[in-house]
């Protein structure tokens, strides 16, 4: 007779049976029952319930696909969040399941090695007669025994690399999981994280965060219990004292001993550096609008705020506060509401409200950029978003681009139109696509864009799985909005494309994407490719098969090869007659992911008179004897044209702004000469939107600073040329 749950309480032993879990329990029942088998004979005949333990038991043995498939789960949530300690907290709640925290456990332990790469096992699978090969490997059916037995060595060589291939096959049935086990193979799961930063996680105990502030006790239970979140107050005063130590030295080896002795601070800076978090709100606008409230107004009982204020959130850390702010669970009067409750609560210091608005600058003058952060905190949760950019091209300078013979196709050009949109990079890894502004931004307004990425990435899967097997998709281009002009051509205008891309929620319309290169994700993270434009655009071609003209959402940008200096002087006056914006010149090398000069651009820029009405001044970090020093100098003057203000800020030398600062009177009334690219036309019912969103995703576009009915005109890239401080021109 076997027993089952039922039946077990014919032993007499209450007391065991309570004290068991339901799994002692069953494993008593399965070694009773085998003992009874056993002794029945091998030949009998299971009873049924029997048969239901051991499917149970079968269930808790998760097959390569299940592994893969929480694997690719858990390598999602890393990627969507930036903050170390989201990071910290997701991979603890992975580790606490056996079986799969012991896979990242073992992809992740510097001492295990799996000898095979992934370039090895794409060979294989890219071979003929792949089937047949595969058909006498040995077969694993968990990704945790294959990888055990890759570092036990208990399979080598051809033997190893066959049963690899043969898991491949069987349970990475996606290229998303294939993506994950090469990457399992290379020891990196492409999380954010280090091997070192994640290993540190298994000897740290359970208590240690990276955000709060733990007190050093003996009792366990009461260390568990002291560990709380810092508050706002305690996190401002050791920023303070952290950003006082780190400006009062100049040497960089010093700034990086005072970061590594911080490291409390390093979340918090990561979110501040962050280039793709955008807090959506400048200290400026916050600091008239507290001014705007009467005293006690942030104190007032909620129910005699206004009803959208009535229940706006309140934060009680600086984290959860960016947080919100970058995400966009507030925005509008809100956010401004709760910032400023934000400061009048916790800011109980000059200093800390002085922090707080450079927080919301996303710049704490302490003399370190995000790449030098970066190094020092020990983790990738910084991202360092940099692409192509171009250096402008004089007139007098194009004979020389095609005078040098030292290199193959060193005088070898592609020349294309220059566009006025918005610059986009979209990346691809798999069907995960998202779209990015030129400094990090996310755009989340591109859907259309991207599910014609993702319906191209479908199509040419095959050639894109060969390319870059291991790697991702980058496209580099410009997002305009396009209509037709009277002679036919496509005309694109900066405004709408502002316009579009700053609706935080609402799609757009009509977007056209316009492509001028594609890289590999390694190429782009590296900053430096091998293959050469032409090359590139080879690939291009193949890709992307519609040419901007056809009304596509995603185009190919026509690039012409360009023979000699002749012939692009004649594209250059072509562009002009054409109305063009300019052209764009790129030299048949590899990828540079930085601003150089074998990206070049060709514009005319116009130049004009203005009288100064007045000038604003403001902290500006200079350097003074040799030293970074702060100084309240001249930042901006302001010009009327076309009867609205402008703003011109750049040009200016340090002197000048010194100077200008001290005497106001020897340049406010004077004449100026200012060099811009182009007039700029708003319509008044876009004026204020687009103004704002200009100034987030690219400060030197639009100089706005007035708006009247009708339209708005303002100067596109002004920068003071000459100031005429006896008054007027005389030259």
């Amino acid at each position: 007779m076997l027993l089952n749950k039922r039946s077990f309480t014919i032993f007499h032993l209450p007391k065991i049976e309570r004290d068991l879990t339901n799994t002692g329990r069953n494993r008593i029942l399965r070694t009773f029952n085998q003992l009874v088998l056993d002794r029945a004979g091998s030949n009998s005949r299971q009873p049924d319930t029997t048969r239901k333990l051991d499917k149970k038991t079968t269930k808790r043995e998760l097959t390569g696909g299940k592994e893969l498939a929480v694997l690719t789960a858990f390598v999602n949530r890393m990627r969507q969040r930036p903050l170390l300690d989201d990071k910290i907290r997701t991979i603890r709640d992975f580790n606490r399941r056996p079986r799969t925290g012991r896979v990242f456990k073992l992809i992740y332990d510097p001492s295990v090695k799996f000898y095979l790469t992934p370039k090895r096992v794409h060979g294989l699978l890219s071979t003929k007669k792949v089937k047949a090969k595969l058909k006498t490997a040995h077969e694993f059916k968990s990704l945790m025994t294959l990888l055990n037995a890759l570092s036990n060595r208990e399979i080598t060589g051809r033997e190893a690399l066959l049963a690899t291939g043969k898991f491949i096959q069987k349970y990475c049935v996606t290229p998303e999981k294939r993506d994950l086990f090469f990457r399992i193979l290379d020891k990196d799961l492409d999380i954010g994280m280090t091997a070192e930063a994640v290993n540190k996680l298994w000897e740290d105990t359970p208590q240690t965060r990276q955000y709060y502030y733990s007190k050093t006790v003996s009792n366990p239970a009461i260390d568990k219990e002291s560990t709380s979140i810092c508050s706002a107050t305690q996190q401002f005063d050791t920023l303070a004292a952290f950003v006082e130590e780190i400006k009062a030295t100049n040497t960089f080896a010093e700034k990086y001993k005072i970061l590594s002795a911080h490291p409390e601070c390093h979340s918090l800076l990561n979110k501040i550096y962050d280039p793709t978090e955008k807090f959506n709100i400048t200290s400026k606008n916050l600091i008239k609008y507290m001014q705007n409230k009467p005293r006690g107004y942030f104190d007032s009982d909620p129910t005699n705020l206004p009803k959208q204020l009535q229940n706006a959130p309140v934060y009680d850390n600086i984290e959860s506060l960016l947080s919100a702010l970058s995400e966009r669970q507030i925005s509008g009067q809100l956010a401004r509401f709760a910032v400023a409750r934000f400061v009048h609560m916790n800011c109980t210091k000059p200093i800390h409200k002085e922090l707080m608005y450079k927080i919301l600058c996303k710049n704490l003058k302490i003399g370190m950029n995000i790449q030098r952060i970066k190094k020092v905190c020990g983790v990738d949760s910084i991202a360092t978003f940099s692409v192509a950019l171009g250096r402008t091209l004089k007139m007098n300078q194009i004979d020389s681009l095609f005078a040098s013979s030292n290199e193959e196709d060193s005088n070898k050009w592609f020349a294309s139109r220059k566009l006025d949109g918005v610059r986009c990079l979209v990346v691809a890894r798999g069907m995960n696509v998202r779209a990015y502004s030129r400094s990090g931004k996310s755009f989340v307004t591109l859907k259309k864009i991207i599910e014609c990425v993702k319906q191209i990435i479908r199509k040419h899967r095959k050639v894109l799985y060969r390319k870059f097997w291991n790697e991702g998709l980058v496209l580099d281009g410009e997002l305009c909005v396009i209509s037709e002009g009277i002679d036919g051509q496509f005309r694109e205008t900066f405004a709408d494309a502002m316009a579009v891309v700053g609706t935080a929620n609402q799609q757009v319309e009509d977007p056209t994407y316009c492509v001028f290169d594609c890289l590999s994700k390694g190429e782009f993270e590296r900053r430096v490719g091998e293959r050469t434009f032409a090359e590139r655009l080879e690939f291009m071609k193949m890709l992307i098969e519609n040419p901007i003209e056809k009304k596509e959402r995603v185009g190919l940008l026509d690039q012409i090869e360009v023979n000699n200096g002749e012939h692009l002087r004649n594209l250059i006056s072509q562009a002009s007659s054409a109305g063009w914006e300019g052209l764009i010149l790129r030299k048949n090398v590899g990828y540079e992911g930085k601003r150089s000069c074998n990206m070049l651009k060709i514009k005319q820029h116009r130049e004009a008179e203005y009288q100064v009405k007045a000038i604003e001044t403001g902290p500006m970090n200079i350097y003074v004897n040799g030293k970074v020093e702060e100084r309240d100098v001249l930042t901006n003057v302001l010009v009327e044209h076309a009867g609205n203000k402008v703003s011109v800020g750049s040009g200016f030398t340090v002197e000048q702004r010194i100077k200008y600062k001290e005497r106001p009177d020897l340049i406010i009334g004077k004449e100026i000469t200012v060099q811009y690219f182009d007039e700029t036309e708003v319509s008044d019912k876009k004026s204020r939107s687009s103004r704002k969103r200009t100034k987030t995703a690219r400060d030197d576009k639009v100089s706005i600073e007035n708006t009247t009915a009708g339209v708005v005109r303002s100067l596109r890239f002004p920068t003071v040329k000459a100031v005429w401080e006896n008054g007027k021109r005389d030259v």
